[in-house]
């Protein structure tokens, strides 16, 4: 069989009868890659490039079964480059399906940062993600471009808390910054002012919620950044935040979802926006 390379638009049909007829041996399919990319082609920014559906020469899919599953799910026709014939040996009983997706693959951050010129784009990045959880209410799996908007939806919240950012080391932790930005969308200049009391510990007297969430962040377990434990940190971080705009004191961290509340209130129509950059 003779190699064949050719743009065609695949719809959900086409999509899914491959699925059902040609894939043979792949890996288990990634639930949240699927989602992030039906996302991505539901919202128009699903590019044509040099990846894209690769079959052998016995004519079985070896590459390409989460992006034509995310077509199923999308309900959308894209342009996908089809290869056909790939050879299945290629040399002494090794097969060509062994090198798909070997190589090392570009983070947001390196994406952002070459192809926007995005400034601290690892430190952006992992930010935004803290605001896409307290946004969406789980962890999601987040394209380049989808980053990119919510990036543009919080960019004037997350330049400032980047910008007075400091390197405290057991104080830097990207869901209390993340919080940091979320609080930032409703007030922006006393999010601001906390997080300069935050780093610098000035001037911080018992029952003030800044100082009770710079000792709870001293004395956190060293290395435990597991999912649910930077739950409570957001949240708890937003707690003492809500308690910092009302002028309320607050002596003892308690945890608790109050100041999500506040905040998520108070920023409804935003968070709507982002959440339907999720659906397909």
């Amino acid at each position: 069989m003779i190699m064949e390379a050719k743009v065609i638009l695949v719809t959900p049909a086409m999509a899914q009868k491959w699925l059902n007829e040609k894939n043979i041996q792949n890996r288990s399919l990634y639930q949240k890659t699927v989602e992030s990319y039906a996302a991505d082609m539901k919202q128009g920014l699903w590019a044509l490039n040099n990846q894209g559906i690769g079959f052998d020469d016995e004519r079985n899919l070896i590459d390409g079964q989460h992006r034509l599953q995310a077509v199923v799910y999308s309900g959308v026709t894209v342009p996908m480059l089809v290869i056909r014939g790939l050879q299945k040996n290629f040399f002494d009983g090794h097969l060509t399906q062994e090198t798909v997706d070997q190589g090392k693959s570009r983070g947001a951050g390196d994406v952002l940062a070459l192809t926007r010129g995005l400034e601290n784009a690892n430190l952006k990045s992992a930010l935004i993600r803290a605001v896409i959880k307290l946004c969406t209410g789980s962890n999601r799996r987040v394209s380049v471009g989808i980053l990119w908007e919510i990036i543009k939806i919080y960019e004037k919240e997350l330049n400032a808390v980047v910008e007075n950012r400091s390197h405290v080391k057991a104080l830097v932790f990207a869901p209390a910054q993340g919080a940091f930005v979320f609080a930032a969308k409703c007030f922006m200049e006393k999010t601001i002012d906390f997080e300069k009391q935050y780093f610098s510990g000035e001037n911080l007297q018992a029952g003030n919620p800044i100082n009770t969430f710079r000792n709870y962040m001293l004395n956190r377990p060293p290395n435990n950044g597991g999912g649910a434990f930077r739950t409570v940190v957001q949240e708890n971080a937003l707690t003492c935040l809500m308690h910092h705009m009302t002028g309320e004191p607050f002596k003892r961290m308690q945890h608790g979802r109050q100041g999500y509340d506040f905040f998520s209130n108070k920023q409804k129509r935003v968070i709507n926006q982002v959440c339907e950059l999720f659906k397909y």
